[in-house]
């Protein structure tokens, strides 16, 4: 089962999207996953990352990009606690947001079953053109990237759990 769900921004930013997914694994399976930079590429293909370190910790700065752009965008790791929560926030504005963070939180539902939410809470670029182009598309694109990292991570983590590779 798979859940987008209303959310309200944060101060200093003024959209967000939020996606929620029940996984058929353990939160510590899916931790491993969502904690291991080295395998975003496969949640997000239309991104590039790049770290000092494939695993995540609190303050790790870490950079990405959309593939064929040249600019990479920093980000740093802001809160992290293991099995449970990952917190990054963009340190300079990317082409499209201003302003980006991101709260990735794991629930153990059992302990073959965990819910993953995520919520990218931003800010456009462009004033009041990126305003108007964030309720016509940037909101919808934001949350279809969301859904599909989730809905493959979710694929991942039930097929290792299920004894595939």
């Amino acid at each position: 089962m798979h859940n987008s769900r209303y959310c309200i921004p944060p101060a200093g930013f003024s959209s967000c999207v939020k996606v929620e997914v029940n996984i058929r694994a353990s939160v510590e399976e899916v931790f491993k996953k969502i904690s291991d930079i080295s395998e975003w590429h496969r949640f997000f293909p239309e991104y590039e990352f790049r770290a000092d370190e494939n695993r995540l910790y609190a303050g790790m700065i870490y950079s990405y990009k959309r593939r064929g752009s040249k600019k990479w965008t920093r980000v740093k790791v802001i809160s992290y606690v293991e099995n449970e929560l990952i917190v990054g926030e963009t340190l300079e504005p990317d082409s499209i947001f201003k302003r980006m963070q991101y709260e990735h939180r794991l629930v153990r539902i059992n302990d073959r079953e965990t819910i993953s939410m995520e919520q990218v809470s931003y800010t456009p670029r462009y004033g009041i053109l990126g305003t108007l182009l964030d309720k016509v598309i940037i909101k919808r694109l934001v949350m279809k990237s969301l859904l599909n990292a989730h809905l493959t991570l979710k694929k991942i983590c039930e097929k290792n759990e299920h004894g595939g590779a």
